[in-house]
């Protein structure tokens, strides 16, 4: 079974068109930054993870240094603020 952060980089990778991200995306790599997703791509990597995940995330809770890097996200994710 893919562990969470895999299934992110799945969806962040199926965002960006590149299936080669699945490879060369980690922990540390920073989501704007290094992989240039913009305001429209946050917003679908947000959506795409609750289908995915068969989670809701609280946007109320979510916060922009939770989107820094790969790992911020994941724990965000893996918090109590996150239903599923």
């Amino acid at each position: 079974m893919s562990t969470l952060n895999e299934k992110v980089v799945a969806v962040i990778a199926e965002i960006k068109g590149d299936m080669s991200l699945v490879e060369k995306v980690d922990d540390n790599t920073r989501l704007i930054e290094d992989l240039g997703l913009d305001s429209i791509q946050i917003i679908n990597l947000i959506m795409e993870t609750e289908e995915k995940l068969d989670i809701e995330v609280d946007i109320n809770s979510l916060d922009f240094s939770h989107l820094k890097t790969l790992r911020t996200f994941c724990d965000f994710l893996s918090m109590d603020k996150v239903c599923s």
